[in-house]
């Protein structure tokens, strides 16, 4: 195995063109959704997967993602 990892396409299906992601793109849901139930449980599945990662090799690029999501979370899927 590679020691490269590009984590937003290997983890969350994010090609390189579409990198850096919007904050929609992380949370994989549609650009401009405002329905705060819809944000918050991209929000809980993504970090639900993205912690299954934490406590491998690759717990600090985990971490990483998962702050990402968070921030995502709490500006509400607003920022592109």
């Amino acid at each position: 195995m590679s020691d490269s990892l590009d984590p937003y396409y290997e983890w969350l299906g994010i090609p390189a063109e579409d990198q850096p992601p919007t904050h929609y793109r992380l949370l994989g849901i549609t650009q401009l959704e405002t329905n705060p139930t819809v944000i918050e449980n991209a929000t809980d599945r993504k970090m639900r997967y993205l912690r299954s990662f934490q406590n491998g090799p690759r717990g600090n690029v985990s971490q990483k993602l998962l702050n990402e999501v968070a921030r995502a979370r709490s500006d509400g899927g607003r920022k592109s």
